[in-house]
Parts: structure tokens; sequence; C-alpha cells
């Protein structure tokens, strides 16, 4: 794990380099267009986790994609944790087609 707090984020090109999966648990491009990570680290066979998901998609996400790199933004996760815990409240099951109906048309709509 790398962490921009303690400076060890400066090791981030050499961990890349061998990684299979890289995961941004960041707030960095929560709410604007940029990355945590350089676009020349991303490459095909990578797998990107970016738990930040608006903008959707992020620049991470955009830029792993450029890159011939599998990537998703955090929209599942979010998504996961809101019919976990909505179960869990209601001790019911939760209407997750509704939900994820719901979350998609507002990142879709996230400019409006």
């Amino acid at each position: 794990m790398l962490r921009r707090s303690d400076g060890s984020v400066a090791r981030l090109p050499d961990v890349a380099a061998e990684a299979d999966l890289l995961v941004n648990a960041s707030p960095v491009g929560t709410g604007t267009d940029e990355s945590p990570v350089p676009a020349e680290l991303l490459r095909p066979g990578l797998a990107v986790l970016d738990l930040v998901y608006r903008p959707h998609p992020t620049r991470l996400v955009r830029d792993a994609h450029a890159a011939g790199a599998r990537a998703e933004t955090g929209a599942a996760v979010l998504l996961g944790q809101a019919w976990r815990a909505l179960e869990l409240w209601l001790d019911r099951p939760a209407p997750i087609d509704v939900m994820r109906e719901a979350l998609t048309h507002e990142l879709e709509n996230q400019d409006a």
C-alpha cells in the first residue's frame, strides 16, 4: 500500500510496473479531472479499480482504458454497500435493480 501522507507514493512507478491490480482508494479525482496515477504507468494486463465514482468515468478509468487496461469506477462498490446496508436496516431484500437504475441515471446525468 502506498500513501501520499508518508511519501511512499514516490515508489508508485516501481510498484505499478510489477502490479496486476491497482486500486485508487484516495479522494484524488473526486469531482475533478485529475488522476492519482500518471497515464504512462497504465498498461494492458493491469486491472484498475478507482473507488472514486464521480465524475463517471474518472480520468484514471479513462486513461486505463486508453492504455488497454481493464478498469472500473467505484460505482459498483457504492451500489453493493448501499443494498447490503438497506437489507440490514429493513430486514428484507433491497430492490437492487431499481437501485442500480437510479445510480446509473444519476451518474449519467451528473452535470444536469
